[in-house]
């Protein structure tokens, strides 16, 4: 059960004088924790009664977390913390918050690890490191019997390692410097030795040497197998130099270059054939007309002018929006300087029969919303207006759409088309927002974008702004 969860809940709807906690206090926190448990299955707030005895006994911990806030966000696995902080607190209080830690956030802690280890965010765990003072011995151990079990792991793939270096991350070397435990830095320093180890026997050869013994181990590793990590990180490495120095003999490096090339033209003819079937059916769609047109070649403007935040009238899918159990409820802020438009995904309609309604966000301002599978659309100045495509195909679809009554913003972001040609697939609550003359949109929870490849992702770049 979590503390912090009840918490957070607590300290956004109820203001507690922590030096004069009172039985109504205690009332409207049991009543408001009752109602959350009913209203969302999900919520996991520690005990009641448990929760508080914490204000009337351990107010000094709970000071603790509000003066420490970057804890908070520690023990809520927000990637967004700020490094070595400061930590605050009295001296005279430190055997309280002590206990606090042990009776309340035991939990939270251990449950902040495990995701931590499981998701690779060594950081994490190292800023928690940071209160090493108050943690409890259990925490200290955990976090070092899992530290221990990585490092393990990587001596395990020390060939794996050589190979792609990045899997080693520089948080986990920080971690295990922070922890300075005498048996996880041995594992580190037997995995620097094993890793190193063919290079420094190639240091120290003459040039000639190290030829001649890459020719004559390259030609016994091609046909043997390594049964020991040493072994095979030696077999990687002298195979790697093998093939560079086959590659200057010529046999090798000719047909390699040959299959390259071959490979990248008809890559690049796929790849080119599939960009014109791609172009062709955005120029089919809705999606083309919102965002491919001359703004300077447009005539009978018709501005849609005092629209509110919400639900929006038009359906640019073509089928009228109804409820379904797979939408999920999320609130959408808007605080850049430009409108959106929320659309429903046209395939995700199609294919699944999933509809939902299309939603309109004034700047600076929020709305709450079922989504899934979406499109954004992004501009200013909402419009019915006419466009003339040269392209014919462009102009018969254009008109179709003007013909619907369709309205599109006469002056879209700069990147519009680029951003309306991926799917968005939304899982929580969203912010758009603006940073350093771009536009981005963000969410507390992991959300899909789709365009030739999935990418999933808590901040997402979308457009440069003008």
């Amino acid at each position: 059960m979590s503390y912090i969860e009840s918490l957070k809940l607590i300290q956004a709807s109820i203001p507690v004088d922590l030096n004069n906690f009172s039985e109504k206090n205690a009332v409207k926190i049991e009543k408001l924790l009752k109602v959350q448990k009913q209203l969302d299955e999900a919520f996991n707030g520690i005990s009641i009664d448990l929760f508080i005895k914490s204000f009337r006994e351990y107010k000094e911990g709970i000071v603790f977390l509000t003066n420490n806030p970057n804890l908070e966000r520690l023990l809520m696995n927000d990637l967004f913390f700020k490094k070595k902080q400061k930590v605050i607190f009295k001296e005279e209080d430190e055997a309280k918050i002590k206990r606090f830690f042990k009776l309340y956030l035991l939990e939270d802690i251990t449950n902040s690890c495990n995701v931590a280890f499981a998701k690779e965010q060594y950081g994490i765990v190292n800023e928690l490191l940071h209160y090493r003072l108050f943690l409890p011995e259990e925490i200290i151990h955990l976090i070092e019997k899992k530290t221990d079990a990585k490092a393990e792991y990587f001596l395990n793939i020390a060939d794996k390692v050589v190979k792609t270096p990045s899997i080693l991350k520089n948080s986990f070397s920080t971690l295990v410097a922070s922890l300075n435990e005498k048996e996880i830095k041995g594992k580190m320093r037997k995995l620097n030795t094993l890793t190193t180890s063919y290079s420094r026997k190639a240091l120290s050869r003459s040039g000639l040497a190290h030829f001649c013994y890459t020719l004559i181990d390259g030609l016994f590793w091609m046909g043997n197998t390594p049964k020991t990590v040493e072994d095979k990180i030696e077999k990687q490495e002298v195979l790697r130099d093998f093939r560079f120095m086959m590659g200057i003999l010529g046999g090798i490096c000719i047909l390699v270059i040959s299959v390259v090339v071959f490979a990248n033209q008809y890559k690049n003819k796929i790849k080119a054939k599939n960009q014109i079937v791609a172009n062709l059916k955005f120029d089919k769609s809705v999606y083309g007309y919102l965002t491919d047109f001359d703004a300077t070649k447009v005539s009978g403007i018709t501005y849609l002018a005092g629209i509110n935040s919400g639900k929006f009238n038009t359906q640019y899918s073509g089928k009228k929006p109804r409820p379904h159990g797979l939408l999920k409820s999320a609130k959408i802020v808007n605080n850049s300087s430009y409108e959106i438009l929320i659309l429903p995904d046209k395939e995700s309609v199609e294919s699944l029969d999933i509809r939902p309604h299309t939603f309109y966000i004034k700047p600076k301002d929020s709305i709450n919303a079922k989504l899934l599978f979406n499109r954004i659309y992004i501009g200013r100045d909402l419009a019915l207006f006419k466009d003339y495509p040269e392209n014919k195909i462009k102009y018969k679809f254009h008109k179709r759409y003007t013909k619907d009554k369709l309205p599109r913003f006469l002056h879209p972001i700069s990147l519009a088309k680029e951003i309306i040609a991926k799917r968005f697939e939304i899982n929580g609550d969203i912010e758009f927002f603006e940073k350093e003359n771009k536009l981005y949109v963000r969410s507390e929870k992991m959300f899909s974008v789709y365009s030739t490849n999935n990418e999933y992702v808590r901040s997402y770049f979308l457009s440069t702004l003008k």
